[in-house]
C-alpha cells in the first residue's frame, strides 16, 4: 500500500461514482475511508464491479450493488421543498412523511391508513386505490401493524371469494368468515371448520354441520342420485370397500412420501454437517473471516473517530457562538452601566442647579422683605430729619403694608414650593431612569433572543450534518456487508469447483448493537441553550458579589 500522496490521485480519479464534495464536511470525505478502512487505492464502485465480474464468471447470479453514496453526497434539491398531502392538504417538510402512489399522487400515512381501513369494511373500496390504480403491497405493509395486516388479508380473502360461495360461522358469538378449504377432510368431506371457535359448518346449507349419517336437505345432487336408485338392489358395500382401499392407498402414499422427505432431509443435514466441517478446516475460509473481522474493526474504529471529530467540531462551534454573544452581552451591559451613570450624574447636577437657583430666589425675597420692613418701620427717619434734609417725609400707606404681608406669606410658603419643585424634578428624573432601564433590558432581551435563535439554527444545522453522516455510514456498512457475502460466496463456489465437494458458507461478521447517535449534551438544542443560560447565571452571580463588595 502506497503513501497518502500516492493514494490521493487514485481516490479522486478512479471512478466518478464516489465523488468528493468540496462543500461537504471533512467527515463525509471518502478519501480517509478508503485509506483507513478499505486500505485500497480504488473506490468502492471499482471493488464492487470487480467482485461482480468474478461472481458472474463463476455463474453466481448476484446483481451489482447500488451506489447509495451518490445520493448521500448529492441530496435532491427538491427534498427540502414542502409538499402537501392530496387528501388532507397538510404540509410536510420531509419526503419520507409522504407516500407516492403509482398514479403519482402523494398521501400522508394517516390518510393512507384510513383509506386501507375503509377498504376492509367496504367491499366497493377493495382493493384500496387511487385513480383506479391499486396501492402497492409494499406500501400497505409498511403502513400497517402486524394485527392490521392480518385483518386486511382476511378482508382480501373474503372479498375475493364469490358471494354465493362465502361461508360465515353460524355461532352468534363468532360470525367469522371461513375461507375456502385447501384440503378436503375425507371423514367430513362436506364440512368446514371455523378457525376461531372450531365450529363445523355444512358447505351446502351454511349452517351447523349435520351428524354422521345424516344428509343435508340442501344437497340437490344427493336427491338426484336417490331418485335414480341402484338397478342392482345392492347395499353399496362394494363402493365402500373401494373407497376404503383408495383411502388406504392414499395414506400409504403419503407415509412413503413423508419417509422419503425425512430421509432426504437427514441426508441433506449430514451433507450440510460435512460441508460445515470442510469449511471450518479450510485455511482460506479462516483467512477470509479474519480479514473481514479486521475490516469490521477498522470500520467501527473509523466510525467512532469520525463521529468524535464531528461532535468536537460541533461543540467548538457552539462554544464560539456562546463566547461571541457573551462578549457582546458583556459589552452591552458595560455600555448600559456607563449610560446609567452618566444620566445619574446629569440628574444630580440638575438638582444641584435647581437648589442653587431656588436658594438665590429665596435670598432675594428675604432681602426684599427686609427692605420693605425697614421702609414701613421708618427706620433712619430721625437721622434724616436731624441732618436738615429737605426730602419729603415717608408715608406708609395701606398698600405698602399689604405688599409687605404678601412678601411674608410668599417667604413662609417658599420652602414648601421649593421642595415641591425638587420633588417634581426627582419624579421626572426617576421616570427617565426607569425608561432608560426598560430600554436597556429590552436591548438585552433582543440580544438574548437573537443568540437563542442563532443557537437553534446552529443546532438544526449540526443535526442535519449528523444525520447525513449517519446515512453515509449506514450506506457504507450495507455495501461492506454485501461485499463480504459476495466474497464468501465466490470463495465457496471456487473451492467446490476445485475439490468437487460441497462447502458451507461462513456467516459474515456480526455487528454489535447500535450505540447512541451522539454523546450526552451534543446535538441537542436544549442542551446548548442550557449551557448558555448556566454561564449567564454564573456571570450574574459574580457581578452581584462584586457589586455587594
Amino acid at each position: 500500500m502506497g503513501s497518502l500522496a500516492t493514494l490521493l490521485p487514485a481516490a479522486h480519479n478512479a471512478s466518478p461514482a464516489d465523488p468528493v464534495i468540496d462543500n461537504a464536511p471533512d467527515e463525509l470525505n471518502d478519501l480517509s475511508y478508503l485509506v483507513e478502512v478499505l486500505r485500497s487505492v480504488e473506490t468502492e464502485q471499482y471493488i464492487e464491479q470487480d467482485l461482480t465480474t468474478r461472481a458472474a464468471a463463476l455463474g453466481i447470479s448476484i446483481p451489482a450493488p447500488p451506489s447509495p453514496s451518490e445520493n448521500a453526497h448529492c441530496p435532491d434539491p427538491e427534498s427540502d421543498a414542502t409538499q402537501s398531502c392530496i387528501c388532507c392538504r397538510d404540509d410536510f417538510n420531509k419526503q419520507n412523511d409522504l407516500q407516492t402512489l403509482p398514479c403519482g399522487h402523494t398521501y400522508c400515512g394517516n390518510c393512507l391508513r384510513i383509506m386501507i381501513e375503509q377498504s376492509t369494511t367496504d367491499e366497493s373500496k377493495m382493493p384500496p386505490r387511487c385513480c383506479t390504480q391499486p396501492i402497492l403491497a409494499t406500501t400497505i405493509r409498511n403502513l400497517l401493524t402486524r394485527d392490521e395486516q392480518q385483518l386486511f388479508l382476511k378482508a382480501v380473502q373474503q372479498y375475493s371469494t364469490p358471494w354465493e360461495a362465502r361461508i360465515f360461522c353460524p355461532n352468534p358469538c363468532c360470525n367469522e368468515f371461513i375461507p375456502p378449504r385447501s384440503r378436503i377432510d375425507p371423514k367430513h368431506p362436506f364440512d368446514v371448520v371455523c378457525r376461531e371457535c372450531r365450529t363445523r359448518v355444512c358447505i351446502w346449507c351454511k349452517r351447523d354441520a349435520h351428524p354422521v349419517g345424516q344428509d343435508c336437505p340442501n344437497d340437490h345432487e344427493l336427491d338426484q342420485v336417490l331418485r335414480m336408485g341402484c338397478p342392482n338392489f345392492c347395499n353399496g358395500e362394494e363402493e365402500l370397500e373401494r373407497r376404503r382401499m383408495e383411502e388406504a392407498a392414499r395414506e400409504a402414499e403419503l407415509e412413503a412420501e413423508k419417509e422419503a422427505q425425512e430421509a432426504a432431509a437427514a441426508a441433506a443435514e449430514v451433507e450440510r454437517q460435512q460441508a460445515v466441517k470442510r469449511t471450518e478446516a479450510c485455511e482460506e475460509f479462516k483467512k477470509l473471516k479474519e480479514e473481514q473481522e479486521e475490516e469490521k474493526w477498522r470500520f467501527r474504529t473509523f466510525e467512532r473517530k469520525t463521529k468524535g471529530v464531528m461532535w468536537t467540531r460541533h461543540e467548538e462551534r457552539k462554544h464560539k457562538l456562546n463566547e461571541k454573544y457573551s462578549d457582546q452581552i458583556d459589552k452591552m451591559k458595560e455600555r448600559h452601566a456607563k449610560t446609567e451613570q452618566h444620566l445619574e450624574e446629569r440628574q444630580i447636577a440638575a438638582e444641584i442647579e435647581l437648589r442653587a437657583s431656588l436658594e438665590q430666589a429665596e435670598k432675594s425675597v428675604r432681602i426684599r422683605v427686609k427692605h420693605m420692613e425697614a421702609y414701613c418701620k421708618a427706620l433712619g427717619r430721625s437721622s434724616i430729619g436731624g441732618s436738615g434734609s429737605d426730602m419729603p417725609p415717608r408715608v406708609i400707606t395701606e398698600r405698602h403694608l399689604r405688599e409687605l404681608g404678601q412678601q411674608h406669606n410668599a417667604l413662609e410658603g417658599m420652602a414648601r414650593l421649593h421642595q415641591a419643585k425638587i420633588n417634581v424634578l426627582r419624579d421626572r428624573q426617576a421616570k427617565r431612569m426607569e425608561e432608560l432601564l426598560e430600554r436597556q433590558e429590552s436591548e438585552l432581551q433582543k440580544q438574548r433572543e437573537k443568540r437563542d435563535q442563532e443557537m437553534e439554527d446552529l443546532v438544526a444545522e449540526l443535526a442535519n450534518e449528523e444525520d447525513a453522516l449517519a446515512k453515509v455510514f449506514k450506506d457504507r456498512k450495507e455495501r461492506l456487508v454485501r461485499r463480504w457475502e459476495l466474497a464468501i460466496e465466490i470463495l465457496r463456489v471456487t473451492k467446490e469447483k476445485e475439490k468437487g465437494v460441497k462447502f458451507a458458507p461462513i456467516p459474515s461478521p456480526a455487528w454489535p448493537a447500535e450505540a447512541p447517535s451522539c454523546i450526552d449534551g451534543l446535538g441537542s438544542e436544549d442542551a446548548g441553550l442550557a449551557v448558555v443560560k448556566e454561564e449567564e447565571e454564573k456571570r450574574g452571580e459574580t457581578e452581584g458579589i462584586a457589586i455587594a463588595s
